[in-house]
Order: structure tokens, then sequence, then C-alpha cells
């Protein structure tokens, strides 16, 4: 993983030297490395250090100042659910029939929230297991929820619908991905 993100980093560092030299005429010298790279990737986790001498601990897919703002549990698989602001989590537990979450003490307010993760996952679980996960997505998503079903590779580019197999005889080739940029 680490390697692919030092080649996009590649990638940015040349098109940001091809650009400067478009506009000024001189090079520039492109340097990445995988250390860089995976300490980027662990973007919340390297900055809470740098900037707090926060030493992390392991927290699978938790978001480390956010909660929820992560897979949970649905009555048959999981669910990515964010609620990255007040507005958000209010919506998120009207839609889920919790109504009196956002006014408990305990959960009002982002930081609280975070704090209280532990007694507040259980509440969102148990309503979340009541249905499967595509209906959460549709029903959550309609609300203004970030969520989404972690879906196996093929889940995944069905839900992004860019690559379709093809058959040809018995070999399966898929389509083109394509793109096209306005000037």
């Amino acid at each position: 993983m680490f390697d692919v993100m030092t080649g996009m980093h590649a990638a940015i560092g040349i098109l940001a030297a091809l650009n400067h030299r478009n506009a000024t005429g001189a090079g520039q010298h492109v340097e990445v490395n995988l250390l860089s790279s995976a300490l980027s990737g662990l973007v919340n986790h390297t900055s809470a250090y740098v900037a707090g001498d926060v030493v992390p601990h392991r927290m699978g897919n938790a978001h480390p100042s956010l909660f929820p703002y992560e897979p949970l549990p649905t009555a048959d698989k999981d669910l990515i659910v964010i609620a990255g602001n007040d507005g958000q989590f209010r919506r998120l537990c009207a839609e889920l029939g919790l109504d009196e979450l956002p006014e408990d003490p305990r959960f009002a307010g982002n930081e609280a929230r975070n704090r209280n993760r532990d007694q507040l996952g259980p509440f969102l679980v148990a309503k979340l297991k009541e249905r499967p996960a595509d209906e959460w997505f549709k029903k959550l998503s309609a609300a203004g929820i970030p969520c989404g079903p972690i879906n196996h590779v093929d889940g995944g580019v069905a839900a992004l619908n860019c690559v379709k197999p093809q058959v040809n005889g018995s070999e399966r080739t898929p389509t083109a991905i394509t793109a096209q940029v306005s000037t």
C-alpha cells in the first residue's frame, strides 16, 4: 500500500514541478520515500503526535477524534457510519429512532461523544442490527449522513460502475476506465 501511495506522491510532485517549470522556466528536484508516505497515510495519528506528543494506540478502523466514524455492524454486514458534527449526529439519531441521544450530556457535542464512545456505541449498534447494511445505506444517505457498506472488491467495483466485464468468447476483458477533463 505504501509503495502505491509513494507513487501517487511522486506523480503529484512531478505535476507540481512541471507546473513550476511552465510558470518560471526553472526545473525542480522531486524526492519521495516510503516512510514519509506511510506517515502521511496515518494522517490523524501522525498529526496528533506532532502537534500534541500523543502516541496513538491501536484503534482498528475507528477515527481517533470523531465518533461515530467507523464500521458498525448491521443485520448482515458492517456499514461505515460518520457523524462528523452535531447536525449529522442529530440526523443519524433521528433516522435510528434515538431522538433522545443528542440531548444526553454524555453525547452532546463531538468531544463528549468521542470521550464516551464506549457508552454510545451499543445504542447505535443495537438499532443498526435491525436492518441490513444496504437498507441503512439508502436511508442514512438520503438524510445526508455519510456512510457506506464495506464491500469486497467486486462490490466496490460494481458500486462505482466503472468496470464491467465483457465476455469475448471465454475471455473476460474489462472495459476501459475513462474520464474527460474540461479545459
